[in-house]
């Protein structure tokens, strides 16, 4: 079931095809032996200084991929630093 959940799309699935063939057309040029010894990545959203603009997107019923749902996302977040959005749909209830 939570293989299905995850791998699966609503209705027809277009917009996961979409999704798909836009992510194919990407391409990454990389960079190397730059200096990236002054880059700031930090950025300030609602008043809050984080240091890189990284958000965990709200993701539904994560027991149905670890035991511990999404309080195994909030520790990885918490540990990067990372600002977490918790699903309205969570697997946990308080």
């Amino acid at each position: 079931m939570g293989w299905e959940y995850i791998s699966g799309g609503a209705g027809d699935e277009l917009t996961m095809k979409w999704n798909k063939e836009a992510f194919e057309r990407i391409r990454i040029r990389s960079s190397v032996l730059r200096d990236v010894s002054q880059l700031d990545t930090r950025v300030t959203l609602f008043g809050q200084q984080h240091d890189f603009p990284i958000l965990l997107a709200p993701t539904a019923a994560q027991k149905l991929t670890n035991p511990e749902g999404e309080i195994a996302t909030a520790r990885g977040a918490g540990a990067a630093r990372a600002a977490m959005v918790l699903s309205s749909f969570s697997s946990l209830c308080w």
